[in-house]
């Protein structure tokens, strides 16, 4: 604190202003973090059945359908392609 002290008064100000913007950005911060924490949640919902389904398809507690059992190898390059587009950044 010794140093701000021997620094001009627009320094300070200076300083100042750029404290309350550094707290400004860490409250955006906050609510973006608790946005994505509620995200986050709201998919591990969605997502538990499928991981609770793969795990008793790995355990050999539940035998998948037919259907379940079926692959389409261009499905895959569908979903690729999907998830490229959606990764862009405008």
């Amino acid at each position: 604190m010794a140093h701000i002290d021997n620094l001009p008064r627009v320094v300070k100000r200076r300083v100042n202003a750029f404290k309350s913007l550094q707290v400004k950005c860490a409250q955006i911060e906050a609510k973006f973090y608790e946005e994505v924490h509620d995200l986050e949640r709201k998919y591990a919902v969605l997502y538990q059945p499928l991981f609770d389904k793969r795990f008793a398809i790995i355990n050999a507690i539940y035998e998948p359908t037919e259907e379940e059992c079926e692959w389409k190898p261009d499905e895959e390059d569908e979903i690729s392609e999907e998830l490229k587009e959606k990764a862009k950044i405008e």
